[in-house]
């Protein structure tokens, strides 16, 4: 039996040469079961060192299928990806899929 390899914060990928960027790729705002309005959220995130996120509110009739417009906070430095949660069924347990969808047109059909 081979052992496993030990990883050190050397062997890590951002130890390497190269540029990193940090971000997150799913998140809710005030626009479906948020705590944060889609300005807030952004605004954290970039106060809090982040080159980018994505707004992926769920996108379900309740709450009318909101996409989520978020460029009018992108700069210089920080960017935003347009997306969302979406839910196109139940499976066999009786729960909702949830698919997240990042790079989304605005005008995505979503119903």
């Amino acid at each position: 039996m081979t052992p496993s390899p030990v990883l050190t914060l050397d062997s890590l990928p951002f130890s390497q040469p190269g540029r990193f960027y940090r971000g997150n790729l799913h998140g809710h705002s005030t626009n479906s079961d948020g705590d944060w309005s889609p300005a807030e959220y952004c605004r954290m995130y970039r106060r809090n060192g982040y080159d980018f996120v994505a707004l992926t509110d769920h996108c379900m009739e309740r709450y009318g299928y909101a996409i989520s417009d978020t460029r009018h906070f992108r700069s210089d430095d920080f960017t935003t990806l347009i997306g969302a949660e979406l839910h196109p069924g139940r499976i066999q347990s009786g729960t909702f899929w949830h698919l997240l969808a990042v790079g989304l047109p605005l005008d995505f059909e979503t119903h």
